[in-house]
Parts: structure tokens; sequence; C-alpha cells
């Protein structure tokens, strides 16, 4: 006998969520009980031989035997069970969590919310998010014709580790021949890391290192000169997050070793003057520092004033104490021109101080044991005579060599037959011609008695400079006067790779047209950041490094 689909729905339990239950009573089925009472009773009053049970019961039986068989009561295929759970139940953002599932009596899964598809009818799966919030992993698992069994595991998701990022920003420019060597970084994330080249190449002879770290290097010794080779660099961490930087770096062609040449002494003198400021100026004074590859090379150690008036004496003590031990002659800066007070010419103006500065830092340097090889007066011409800013004095040029004059006799009160040389923008000074500064060195010898030691050139690398510098030198060098170039990067530069390779681009491009009498190797701009070690070509030692290799190429 068949059951309607109406009996199935009236009799059958009805599966929710894994669990049977009993369906609320209708009309028709109270209807339906309504005459199966009355079948009863009407067969229990027909009956002759005490059989009202048998007949009624019998009819009662039947109708619950077909009504369960319908619903898969005796059809041997029980109703589906599913069991679901995650561990842990939060983890941070990115970070792995263990959902398991197993269901009985079902043949099929079906997976919604935070995820979604097909499933087994029992597995596990390592599951993350990437943002924090709340997850809901749903399960429906069914069977025909036995039912749905349906089930849930929530996942809490915090907040995880700091957003992956690389730096620097950018990478510095290289030459054909010379060691290459720039660190990158990644800031936040969770180790171990991956690093990895996601697009483009690096240029010939560079790779990138095998690094678990949050630090890796692209090094190696390029091959060949490229312009402008584009690349990525990924990172990745255990938690999936990824970040990537762009870089594009350049190679130069081989050094033209000694082109150039106007000096008959050969290579210039290399002169350093640490920033004072950057991350390890005073590791640079300690007896093992990591310059031993440059020092031999270097013939002067250049003290800024802030590194002559802000260091403590104790500092200052162990500074002046390195250099005697290591035989490093050094020079001093000097601010030669006399500031007025706050309502004066001069205040707050580069190049000068307060009366009496210059002989009570020859006095305190005597003190500690020192004797300076010579003082590097700072940018006197263009600041007395031509700056035209806020507190300009645009002093004329025979009373502003009286000025420097007596800054001249004060440091020489303290340390007699000291050098005297200065350091000038040179473009600046000869924007109008060559006169000016003719004049001025006039005035030098006939005011001091002597020639002046040396004109240090602060270039302004961003100007034509490269048609006007050979007839300043031939100007110096007839007058006696030694020449000396600042071999450095510019202020907008980036990162340290970027201001080192700027100024490596910067002395090639200058001996190429004249080779001075001395190179001096210093910053007033935030980068390079450190000193040390000399091996690291973005670094100010590793920069003389360079310009060493340079100079001594075969």
């Amino acid at each position: 006998m068949v059951v309607p689909p109406e009996a199935q729905d009236l009799f059958c339990p009805i599966t929710s969520a894994g669990q049977n239950v009993i369906p609320q009573a209708s009309d028709t089925f109270l209807g339906l009980i309504t005459g199966l009472l009355r079948f009863l009773t009407t067969s229990a009053a027909v009956s002759t031989d005490g059989g009202p049970g048998r007949v009624g019961f019998s009819a009662l039986g039947m109708i619950l035997f077909l009504s369960l068989s319908a619903c898969g009561g005796d059809s041997g295929t029980p109703a589906p069970v599913l069991n679901i759970g995650i561990s842990p139940a939060s983890v941070p953002a990115g970070q792995t969590a263990i959902l398991t599932w197993y269901s009985n009596n079902a043949s099929m899964c079906q997976a919604s919310g935070a995820w979604m598809g097909s499933r087994s009818t029992s597995g596990s799966l390592g599951v993350w998010q990437a943002a924090p919030g709340t997850y809901t992993y749903m399960l429906a698992c069914s069977s025909t014709p036995s039912g749905v069994a349906s089930g849930s595991a929530t996942l809490t998701v915090t907040p995880g580790a700091a957003p992956l990022s690389i730096l620097p920003a950018a990478l510095s420019n290289g030459v054909v021949g010379t060691p290459y060597n720039q660190s990158l970084q990644a800031t936040g994330g969770v180790a171990p890391f991956a690093w990895m080249v996601s697009s483009g190449a690096l240029p010939r002879g560079l790779s990138l290192s095998n690094s678990t770290t949050n630090t890796v290097t692209v090094s190696g010794t390029p091959d060949a000169s490229t312009q402008g080779a584009a690349f990525t660099i990924q990172v990745a961490d255990s938690v999936h997050q990824t970040a990537t930087q762009p870089f594009t770096v350049s190679i130069a062609g081989s050094l033209n070793c000694g082109s150039g040449s106007t000096n008959a002494g050969g290579s210039p003198e290399i002169w350093l003057w640490p920033r004072y400021g950057s991350q390890d100026f005073m590791k640079f004074f300690e007896p093992n520092a990591a310059w031993s590859q440059v020092a031999p090379h270097v013939r002067v150690v250049g003290l800024s004033i802030e590194a002559l008036t802000q260091t403590s004496q104790s500092d200052l003590t162990t500074i002046l104490t390195d250099l005697r031990q290591r035989n490093m002659p050094i020079s001093l800066a000097m601010l030669p021109l006399p500031g007025g007070g706050p309502t004066g010419c001069g205040y707050q103006v580069e190049g000068y101080s307060a009366p009496g500065q210059t002989r009570q830092i020859a006095n305190n340097v005597k003190a500690l044991g020192s004797v300076p090889k010579a003082y590097s007066m700072d940018e006197p011409l263009y600041y007395g005579h031509f700056y035209t800013g806020t507190n300009a004095c645009q002093t004329d040029l025979p009373t502003l060599i009286q000025q420097v004059a007596q800054s001249v006799r004060d440091a020489r009160s303290v340390f007699p037959g000291v050098e005297i040389g200065e350091t000038e923008p040179i473009m600046a000074v000869t924007q109008g011609g060559l006169t000016d500064l003719s004049n001025w060195l006039d005035f030098y010898q006939q005011t001091i008695g002597e020639p002046l030691g040396f004109m240090t050139f602060d270039m302004d690398w961003s100007s034509q400079w490269s048609s006007r510098i050979p007839a300043v030198i031939t100007l110096l060098r007839s007058k006696g006067v030694a020449v000396q170039v600042i071999y450095n990067g510019s202020g907008s530069a980036t990162s340290d790779g970027n201001w080192t390779g700027e100024a490596v681009t910067h002395f090639q491009a200058f001996e190429a047209i004249a080779k001075p009498d001395g190179a001096r190797f210093t910053s007033w701009n935030p980068h390079p950041s450190h000193m040390l070690p000399d091996s690291d070509p973005t670094t100010l030692t590793g920069l003389v490094n360079s310009y060493i290799h340079y100079e001594t190429c075969p």
C-alpha cells in the first residue's frame, strides 16, 4: 500500500539541525484522527466475538506501519547527524585555525557562510582570515530520503601583526666592476619571511640573498652597464601578508681611472669630515672602528663646528684622543665673521659667530692635547658679501677681509703657522664672472701675507657647472691656491643608497673634466645615516672606499 505525500507530511518526522521533532497538529491531522476513532468505534459495535480490540488495533497498526515506512522508519536509513567545530576558536588575523567536521548517515555536504562549495562528509581544513571579525562556517549534510543535518562553527579573528612593508623605497645606482651591497628590511609582519624578485630582473651581476629574516641584501659586482633596470621585490610573512616594492637601478660604465688629471701629484688627497648627527658618529672614533680599509688613504679628518661646540667635553676628549692615537691630522671648522645681536647683520647667518669663538675653540683643543693641521673657514666670501637674505651684511671686500684676518690671527695665536683655507659655493661666487673671486684672493694674500691655503668647492651639482669649472681652477692655481671639491649627494636623496650613488656619479663627472688637489667627503643632509662600515657602499666611509677604488683601479 502506498501512503500519499499528504500523509507523509502529516506523520513523517521533520529533521531540524539533525534532531527529529513531531510536527504541529493541523486541522487535517485532527480530522484524520477523528475519522480513525469513529472507525474503531463502529468496528467495536458490530463485533459479536469480543474482538473489537483486534479489529481496531489492527487498523491503527496498519496506518502507523505505512506512515513509518514512508518516513523511512523501518527503511534502514537513519536521519543524518552532523558534528562541526573549530580550534582554536579565536586567532589573530592571518593565522590558521583547524575546522573539523564529520557526519553519519549523510551522502553529501554543502558549505556556506565563510566557506563555500561541496564538501566531503567528513574532514578537516586549515582556515584563516586577513581581517579582524567574526566568521561563521556553515555546513548542511544530507541523504535521500533521510533528511538534512545542519551545523556551524564560529571563528573570531582578532587584530594581527602590523602591516608588512619594505624599506627603503629606493636603491642606489652602481658602477661596473664596483662591489654593490645594499640591504632591504621588512617592517611589521611575523617571521619567518620569504623574499623574491616578483617581476623584472636585477642588473646583471647582482642577486638577492636567501633570507628568512626581516632583512635581505642585493649584492654582487655588476659587470654590464644598464640604464633604469626596473624590478619588484616581494616579501611574504608567516601569517599570509605580502608586500612589494618597485625599484629602478642604473649601472654606470667602467670607471675611467685617472682620466682628466690636471695636477702633478696624482690622486687627490682625501679629507674625511664625519657627519655630526650620523647614527654612529661616536663609533667612528673607537679604536677598532670599521673603517680600516679607507683609513690608510685618508690624509685629514675634519671636525665641524657642531662637533667642536655641541659634543660634551668627554666626547670631544674621546674624539681627539682617538685621532692622535691613529696619527691622523685634523682640520677644524671656523666661522670667521663677527656676528651681531638679534637686530644686527650676520645674526643667525652661516659663517658668522660670536666674537672670540675661534680663540675659545682653539684653546680648548690645545688643552685636550691636539694641534690641527688646518682650519677651513665657512664660506666668508659668499655669506659676507654676496648673500642677500635675512640679516645679510653685504660687506665690501676690503672690510670683509679685515674681519677674516682677525679670526686668522686668533687661530694662529694658539696654533702658529696652521694652514688656513675656506669653503665656498663656487658657482654662486662666480656667477657674475671671476673678478670678485680674483680680488678676494688678492686681498687675502696682501692682508695675511701668504696665499690662501686651499679653496674647497661646495658644488651646486644641478647647475651648468662643467663649462665654468676649468677657468675657476686655472685662476686658483695661478694664485697658488690648492683646489678641493666636496663630493656629496643631494638634499633630495631619499635613502643612503641614493645619496652615495649620486656622489659616485658626481666625482666621476667632475674628474672627467679636471682632477682636484683634494677630495672632501662630508654631508650636512640626513643621508647617509651611518659612517660605518667602509665595506658598505651606502655609508660615508663606504663612499670613500668607492672613490679609492676609482682612483686606484687598473
